[in-house]
């Protein structure tokens, strides 16, 4: 009975290593925060794969979770790509406001887009013609999205005429 006990005692103990082991060598990437964002290319996507990197000027941030295929809409044939992106990265990004909207569990990647941030396609081997998505942030992208916001935001606004008129009802 003894010699059982000792042998079962040894099992657990090699299990709970083997597993301590597994966690290591994944890198911990499981405790990471991270945060889903869905982008569209109107371009081909052949060569883009799941698992295929996402990066912000040469510097990973996530990966591609999905390829998806939807059907066309006005603007034509989009193929929505699925990627996680790392949180603390995306903050890092923003900087050092962010921390607060991180903490509330505000969605980063719109703040980063209204700041101008554009996703491309890249070729990541002309051998076997992978890609990935390489992020950058164009100001004028962002002054043109806040400038088109403003006329909009002023278009829909009523003047002062009609608050007048609407108010007297």
């Amino acid at each position: 009975m003894k010699g059982a006990a000792w042998r079962v005692g040894l099992f657990t103990l090699v299990g709970l290593a083997l597993l301590a082991l597994a966690v290591v060598l994944a890198g911990g990437h499981f405790f990471v925060a991270r945060e889903s964002a869905l982008m569209r290319f109107g371009t081909s996507v052949y060569g883009l794969q799941v698992g295929a990197a996402v990066v912000f000027r040469g510097v990973r941030v996530g990966q591609i979770t999905a390829v998806d295929l939807a059907p066309p809409g006005p603007a034509g044939v989009a193929i929505p790509v699925t990627a996680e992106f790392e949180r603390a990265a995306l903050r890092n990004l923003l900087g050092p406001g962010a921390a607060e909207a991180a903490g509330s569990g505000a969605k980063l990647v719109p703040a980063l887009v209204a700041r101008g941030l554009v996703a491309r396609l890249a070729t990541q081997s002309l051998l076997t013609g992978q890609l990935y998505v390489d992020l950058d942030i164009e100001a004028a992208r962002a002054q043109a999205a806040q400038a088109a916001r403003a006329a909009s935001a002023s278009a829909s606004a009523p003047g002062p005429a009609m608050a007048s008129a609407t108010a007297g009802s």
